[in-house]
């Protein structure tokens, strides 16, 4: 067992207890520990510690830091404080977070409001804006945390080339997911290297288009050094496993993906047939600190409907719960920005989020969120301050340039949206403590003008990332 922490003392230590003192000053401390067997295999979990503040009480100052692992401060972010009725502010609680990354507002008389951020991240070609709302939320000593530097998608240095033995006409290179001519020459971006020790594993999946997987192999804890060679010998025989989904649903996609130190292999192995059930050949030998088997089912003519289960280990068989959401009544009144819906089903309901991005012809693409409770049933978008009312455009939503979608979402470890919002502000990523995600989506297409809002149909037929629950309730999610 080895331990660390950003901050507090000490900062490491060795042993199955770890006894540990918080640092003086309110901040997030994050505690990591890491276990080794001896043998190669190695697990590592994160604990975020809250020092100081946290929500509660009618004051309100807020925090806004780049990431619980670099908890650096970020300072210019907007930051609005909502009236009462959670559509408009007054000027003089508009600011931007200080050198510190700090708005005060002090006591504002209420103990939830509305809260807004707004903010501008990368540079080049990466620059973008985030719009993130949060509805009648508590307030108190509130630590928000943004992604003001996000990793390149494009990133095309290192580069380090992967030669595949025996030769495989059909193959897979994870954490990349590329299928390329080999060897393969490919960039390795930082997300691709293991938060603890910055080392890759890589893992190169074989076989064909029709029979999936039929051998894999890996190289784990790699030093990379740009221009490299590195021989994988690709013949491992993967494991089958056998899935169902409760209750039976035939499936338009089932994956299986898995993570190890922070780095996600999105697709060890899937199914796109569109049964209820099935076996899969998934490379199980490869060490990762849990597994994820998710489904997916309906399309966005109705909603899309995702199940996720984690396993730690992944056992021979393995069940997909799938949620019964049905999102329905959907509408959005473009003269007064309101959006309307039911939602329908057993499932129980965490978090509501309206999201949405804008991507205009000559200024950087914007994101916007709306966190609110569950079992909400519509809202109308706020006002926003200058020069932030320039960067969405809520007169019509095509799917394309300008597109919006419902999310609904439920995590095992979340009781309601006053928990999930206080594990936001905590820094916790519920991957570390959730084994069980439930997601329904509808995407939004509407004229201007009120008018009922259509759907894109689209079916999901190909791999696609995994949503991330919590990315987005903060406005950040990717599909």
């Amino acid at each position: 067992y080895t331990w660390s922490a950003t901050a507090g003392t000490p900062t490491s230590g060795s042993g199955a207890t770890f006894t540990w003192t918080a640092p003086a000053t309110p901040q997030t401390a994050t505690v990591t520990v890491t276990v080794a067997d001896g043998r190669g295999g190695e697990s590592h979990r994160d604990l975020a510690v809250v020092v100081g503040g946290g929500v509660g009480g009618s004051s309100l100052r807020v925090t806004v830091r780049d990431t619980p692992k670099s908890n650096q401060p970020v300072a210019g972010v907007h930051v609005i404080l909502y009236n009462a009725d959670n559509k408009t502010f007054d000027a003089a609680n508009h600011k931007t977070t200080d050198a510190q990354g700090v708005a005060d507002f002090g006591d504002i008389g209420r103990t939830r409001a509305t809260l807004g951020f707004a903010y501008e991240k990368g540079s080049g070609a990466q620059a973008s804006r985030s719009i993130e709302l949060f509805v009648d939320v508590l307030v108190g000593e509130v630590v928000y945390y943004v992604d003001i530097n996000p990793e390149d998608p494009e990133c095309t240095s290192p580069t380090v080339t992967i030669n595949i033995t025996p030769a495989t006409s059909w193959f897979r290179i994870e954490p990349f997911s590329w299928q390329v001519v080999q060897p393969a020459t490919v960039p390795v971006c930082s997300g691709d290297l293991q938060e603890d020790d910055g080392l890759l594993s890589i893992l190169v999946l074989a076989g064909d288009l029709s029979s999936g997987i039929t051998s894999y192999g890996f190289l784990p804890d790699q030093t990379v050094v740009d221009g490299a060679t590195y021989t994988v010998d690709a013949t491992r025989t993967p494991t089958t496993v056998s899935w169902s989904t409760d209750p039976d649903t035939p499936l338009v996609s089932l994956s299986v993906s898995g993570t190890r130190q922070g780095v996600e292999y999105a697709n060890l192995a899937s199914d796109f047939s569109g049964a209820a059930s099935g076996i899969l050949a998934v490379p199980t030998d490869f060490p990762v600190d849990h597994h994820w088997v998710e489904g997916t089912a309906g399309d966005f003519s109705t909603t899309l409907r995702i199940g996720r289960k984690q396993y730690t280990p992944l056992p021979a068989t393995v069940t997909v719960p799938v949620p019964d959401y049905d999102i329905s009544s959907l509408t959005y009144d473009a003269a007064t920005h309101t959006f309307a819906w039911t939602v329908g089903g057993t499932t129980p309901r965490d978090v509501l989020v309206a999201n949405g991005s804008y991507h205009p012809a000559n200024s950087p693409a914007t994101e916007w969120t709306v966190a609110m409770v569950g079992d909400a049933t519509g809202f109308q978008f706020p006002d926003l301050p200058s020069p932030v009312d320039t960067w969405v455009d809520l007169t019509a939503f095509d799917g394309e340039v300008n597109a919006a979608m419902l999310t609904v979402l439920d995590a095992d470890n979340i009781t309601d949206f006053d928990n999930a919002w206080t594990l936001l502000n905590a820094g916790i990523d519920p991957d570390d403590q959730a084994t069980v995600f439930f997601t329904g989506i509808r995407q939004v297409v509407s004229g201007g003008g009120p008018a009922a809002a259509s759907v894109r149909t689209s079916a999901v037929v190909q791999p696609t990332p995994r949503p991330d629950p919590m990315a987005a309730f903060k406005g950040l999610l990717r599909r």
